[in-house]
């Protein structure tokens, strides 16, 4: 019941670029050591659940043909990534490709060629 409503905290200010575990733990009432306990029983640490948790935001954002035209760094900012150079190079690190590459590739038909217009 706790982790869900932690869950529910992080997913709720995933775009406050200072969504900290300090910030998490105090707005629960624990100590930043019982949130970092509560977590060892999942597979991601709480800072690498909100890092995880952001570029799937972000990763989204690139796939929807209506935010095309907002540059990437853009996106990286809203989903609370400071570092443009630092979100692309995790990007590329998590799924193998760049943000421009994905939203490239989100662009094209499902055969992956770009259609004749």
């Amino acid at each position: 019941m706790l982790l869900a409503r932690i869950d529910h905290f992080i997913d709720a200010n995933l775009t406050d670029r200072t969504l900290s575990p300090s910030d998490i733990a105090a707005h629960h009432h624990l100590s930043v050591r019982t949130l970092h306990t509560l977590f060892r029983q999942r597979e991601r640490t709480v800072s690498a659940t909100i890092r995880h948790r952001r570029l799937e935001g972000a990763r989204a954002a690139l796939s929807n043909p209506r935010l095309r035209t907002l540059p990437i760094s853009a996106v990286a900012a809203q989903w609370g990534f400071t570092d443009a150079t630092l979100f692309s190079r995790t990007f590329r690190v998590t799924y193998g490709t760049t943000p421009q590459g994905h939203r490239h590739g989100a662009a094209l038909p499902a055969d992956g060629r770009p259609s004749a217009s």
